[in-house]
C-alpha cells in the first residue's frame, strides 16, 4: 500500500458508532455492581445503610451516632491507607500551603 493510498483512507469519513448504554461488553460482579451508582444492587445497599443509619439515630441518639461514624471513619483510614505519614503531610500542605 502506497502513502497515498493510506492517506485517502485515513481522509474517508466512518462513522462513528456510539457504545450501546443498555449492553455493557462484560457483566458486573456483585462487589462491582454495589459500587456503581444506578444499578439496583447500590440502591439496595443505600436503601439499607439509610434504614441502618436511622434505626441507630432513633436508638442511640445523633452524637453517639456520630462518634461511631467516626470511630469507622478513623477505622478505615488506619486499615486503608498504607503511607500514613505522607498522606498526612499531603493534607496539612494541601491545607496550609506553604508561603515563598
Amino acid at each position: 500500500m502506497t502513502d497515498e493510498e493510506l492517506f485517502d483512507m485515513m481522509d474517508e469519513e466512518k462513522p462513528v458508532q456510539e457504545p450501546d448504554p443498555v449492553s455493557s461488553e462484560k457483566p458486573q460482579t456483585l462487589p462491582e455492581q454495589l459500587v456503581t451508582i444506578g444499578t439496583p444492587a447500590c440502591g439496595f445497599l443505600c436503601a439499607v445503610l439509610g434504614v441502618v443509619i436511622a434505626v441507630l439515630l432513633l436508638a442511640i441518639g445523633f452524637w453517639k451516632t456520630l462518634f461511631i461514624f467516626a470511630a469507622g471513619a478513623v477505622g478505615a483510614f488506619i486499615g486503608g491507607v498504607s503511607k500514613k505519614s505522607d498522606w498526612l503531610k499531603h493534607l496539612i500542605n494541601k491545607t496550609f500551603p506553604p508561603k515563598h
